[in-house]
């Protein structure tokens, strides 16, 4: 009787797994390219919804408040995958045993400061400011910080000489207006930590990001910063170290 009871009961859990795992939908995207067309899911604090522009008008991007309904809405279906940064990754994988990541990841770059190849003494003085910046922390703050609602607001200092700073204000949040029509963002205070080691006052000179480039090389900005991988074959420009590495990686359902 109890081998009958226990052969049920194995039955029984069986049917149920199985009734589970067929509601989990398969998974249809299987390399980076595989997104276009897709349903995407993001979280909303993060900056992952940005670098959609890849696939800008052939993707439809949802955005989840917490990582928790972001890990639901691609177990249950309703995206067909997640872009996410690392740490959000973690976390999605330890509250679900269901979902896994692409081994090819959708970015993994290195942003630097630009300047014309021909001012070798400003890339020589960025240089030495973005080191003495991250020396003191100021480089973690500004990656850590950008949207706490209670950091300082910078006072712009008269007594400075000024500095003209390229840069585009429509990356959350690398770069933006905030609500108060504020410029802000990690490359805001990056500009303003590396501008307080030269003691200067930077000047922001605001354009598309394909100008960027343009306005370094020109001169008609002292350096540019705006999502900016180092080119290694420029002639144009020349680019400082890193300033903060951007991971961006495609998170699917498992199978």
């Amino acid at each position: 009787m109890k081998k009958l009871i226990s052969a049920m009961m194995a039955v029984s859990m069986m049917i149920a797994l199985s009734a589970c795992s067929g509601n989990v939908p398969a998974n249809y995207v299987h390399n980076v390219a595989d997104m276009d067309g897709k349903t995407v899911g993001v979280l909303a604090v993060s900056d992952s919804a940005g670098y959609m522009d890849r696939f800008a008008g052939r993707v439809n991007v949802r955005q989840y408040e917490t990582v928790k309904s972001l890990t639901a809405a691609l177990e249950g279906g309703e995206v067909d995958c997640v872009l996410a940064d690392a740490g959000t990754y973690r976390r999605m994988t330890g509250q679900s045993r269901s979902v896994t990541r692409l081994e090819e990841p959708y970015a993994d770059c290195d942003y630097r400061l630009a300047v014309s190849i021909e001012n070798k003494e400003m890339l020589k003085r960025l240089e030495a400011a973005l080191k003495a910046a991250d020396d003191r922390g100021a480089l973690d703050w500004a990656r850590e910080n950008y949207k706490d609602p209670e950091k300082t607001v910078h006072v712009p200092d008269p007594e400075r000489e000024k500095v003209t700073v390229g840069v585009e204000p429509g990356f959350y949040p690398y770069a933006y207006y905030d609500e108060d029509g504020v410029l802000s963002g990690i490359e805001i205070d990056v500009a303003y930590a590396v501008c307080d080691e030269l003691g200067l006052e930077p000047e922001f000179l605001i354009a598309q990001r394909d100008m960027l480039l343009y306005m370094a090389e020109s001169g008609k900005c002292a350096f540019a910063i705006g999502r900016l991988a180092k080119d290694p074959d420029s002639q144009a420009v020349s680019y400082t170290g890193a300033y903060i590495h951007s991971t961006q990686l495609v998170v699917v359902r498992k199978g």
